[in-house]
C-alpha cells in the first residue's frame, strides 16, 4: 500500500511538471501536446522511480530529468532554445524547493527531523507528500501566470548567466537537502531553512531580473524599430505629397487640358488625343480620387490614399468629417491614420462570408477642446475575445505588429486617450487627441 502511495505522488509530481512545461511554452498542435505530457510524465516517473531505488536525492536524479525534459519539449513544443533551457531548468527547480518546503513545513509541525519523515512510512510523511505537490502546483501555477505576462528578449551571453544561477540554486538545494537527510538535522536548527530560503530568493530575483533585462531589451529594440519606422513614414509621405500634389495640379489645369483634346479631335488626330488623355492618366491622374477635402492637407492625403485602396478592394466606405483643429506633428498624423486604416484594410480582407459586408466608417471630429477620430470595421468574428490586448498573431512579433504600438506611442505623446472595443459586429478604434478649440464666429 505505501509503495501504491509513492508510485501516486510520483505521477502527479510528473503530471504537475509536464503541464507546466506545455503551458510555460507554446503548443505545435494536439498531437504533439498529449505526445509530449505523457513523454514528460512517464520519463520523470521511471527516472525518478528508478534512482530513488539507488540513492536518496542525488544531484544526478535532476540532472537527468532536466535533460530528458529538455530534450522532449525541444522536438515536441514551439518556443525559442533558450526558452526551453529556462522551462526545464524551472521544472527542476519547482520540484526541488516544492519538495524541500513541504518536508521543512511538516518536520517543523511535527517536531521532528527530515531523516524520520523521508525514512518512516506515517502519517507525518502522507502529509509532507501533500503538500509538496500542493506546493509544486502553486508554484508552476503563479510561474506560468507570470510567463503569460511577459516575452523574454535576451541575448546569447545574457541566457547563460540566468540559466547557470538556476542551475547553481537547484544543485545547491539538492546537495542541502541530502545533508540535512543524511546528518538528521532536527526542525529546531534554523541554518538550514534559512540557507534554502536565501536561495529561493535568489532564483526568485534572478527570475524578475530576467524579466526586466527581456523588458529593457524589448523596449531598445522597439525604439530602433520605431525610429526606422518613422524615416519609412517620412519618406511615404513625401512621395505621397508629390504625387497629391501632381492630382492638384493636374485638375486644376483640367481646362487647359480638355482644351488641348479638343483640337486634337477636331483636327482628327485621334490617336494622338487617345495618347494624350492616356499619358494624362498614367502619368499625372494615377489612381488617386478626391473622396475628401478638409482643412488638414496630411490628414486629405493619407485619407484619400487609403479610401482609394478601399475601392480597389471592393471594401465600402462610409466618411464624416467635420471642423477640426490638429496640433500634431505630419508624421504623428501619418502614423496614427495610416496604421489605423491599414489594419481596417486587413481585418475586412480576412472576411470570407459573403453575407457580412466589407465596410470602414471614419468620422473625425471636434468636441470642445478634442478631436476625436473615430475609425471602425466590419468584422467576422470577435478580435478582442481572442486577443485582447491585441497582440500581433504573425510570426516575428518584432518585426511586426508594431502599428497598434506605434499608434499608442503616439496618442500617449500628446496626453490623449485610446480605446478599442467591439460592437455591432465591428470592431472600433476610439482616439481623442487634445487640440485647438475652433471658434465659430457670427455672419
Amino acid at each position: 500500500m505505501w509503495d501504491m502511495i509513492e508510485y501516486m505522488a510520483t505521477a502527479t509530481e510528473s503530471m504537475i511538471c509536464a503541464d507546466f512545461a506545455i503551458r510555460f511554452l507554446e503548443k505545435k498542435n494536439n498531437f504533439f501536446t498529449i505526445l509530449c505530457f505523457c513523454g514528460i510524465t512517464i520519463t520523470t516517473m521511471l527516472i525518478t522511480t528508478i534512482l530513488n531505488e539507488v540513492t536518496l536525492l542525488e544531484g544526478a536524479l535532476g540532472f537527468i530529468r532536466i535533460v530528458v525534459c529538455f530534450l522532449l519539449i525541444l522536438f515536441l513544443l514551439n518556443g525559442s532554445i533558450f526558452e526551453k533551457i529556462m522551462a526545464s531548468f524551472m521544472t527542476e527547480l519547482a520540484l526541488v524547493i516544492s519538495s524541500f518546503a513541504g518536508l521543512s513545513i511538516i518536520s517543523a509541525m511535527f517536531q521532528t527531523s527530515t531523516t524520520n519523515l523521508v525514512e518512516e512510512q506515517n502519517y507525518a510523511r502522507i502529509l509532507a507528500i501533500f503538500s509538496a505537490k500542493l506546493l509544486l502546483f502553486l508554484f508552476t501555477r503563479i510561474l506560468i501566470k507570470i510567463k503569460k505576462k511577459n516575452n523574454y528578449l535576451l541575448s546569447l551571453t545574457e541566457w547563460i548567466i540566468l540559466s547557470m544561477i538556476f542551475a547553481l540554486t537547484i544543485f545547491l538545494e539538492t546537495e542541502f537537502a541530502k545533508f540535512a537527510v543524511e546528518n538528521q538535522i532536527s526542525s529546531e536548527d534554523l541554518f538550514l531553512p534559512a540557507t534554502s530560503l536565501c536561495l529561493v530568493a535568489i532564483d526568485i530575483l534572478a527570475y524578475f531580473l530576467m524579466i526586466e533585462i527581456s523588458r529593457k531589451n524589448e523596449e531598445s529594440v522597439h525604439a530602433v524599430i520605431d525610429k526606422m519606422q518613422v524615416t519609412l513614414y517620412e519618406n511615404q509621405l513625401r512621395e505621397l505629397e508629390t504625387r497629391y500634389d501632381e492630382v492638384r495640379t493636374i485638375r486644376h489645369d483640367m481646362k487647359n487640358h480638355l482644351e488641348c483634346i479638343g483640337i486634337l479631335i477636331e483636327e482628327n488626330d485621334k490617336e494622338r488625343a487617345k495618347k494624350y488623355i492616356q499619358d494624362m492618366t498614367d502619368q499625372k491622374l494615377g489612381s488617386m480620387d478626391q473622396y475628401i477635402q478638409t482643412s488638414n492637407r496630411i490628414v486629405d492625403i493619407i485619407a484619400n490614399t487609403k479610401l482609394s485602396q478601399c475601392k480597389t478592394e471592393n471594401i465600402q466606405t462610409i466618411i464624416h468629417i467635420g471642423e477640426f483643429s490638429l496640433d500634431m506633428d505630419e508624421i504623428d498624423i501619418c502614423i496614427i491614420l495610416s496604421n489605423l486604416f491599414d489594419n481596417a484594410i486587413e481585418s475586412c480582407r480576412k472576411i470570407r462570408d459573403p453575407d457580412i459586408e466589407k465596410i470602414i466608417y471614419l468620422e473625425i471630429s471636434q468636441k470642445k477642446s478634442y478631436v476625436n477620430i473615430l475609425i471602425k470595421n466590419t468584422i467576422s468574428e470577435s478580435v478582442l475575445k481572442k486577443n485582447p490586448d491585441l497582440h500581433t498573431t504573425k510570426q516575428k512579433t518584432l518585426l511586426h505588429g508594431l502599428g497598434i504600438h506605434s499608434i499608442r506611442n503616439v496618442v500617449t505623446k500628446y496626453n490623449g486617450m485610446i480605446d478599442f472595443c467591439e460592437e455591432n459586429s465591428c470592431f472600433i478604434a476610439d482616439i481623442w487627441i487634445p487640440g485647438k478649440k475652433v471658434i465659430h464666429y457670427a455672419k
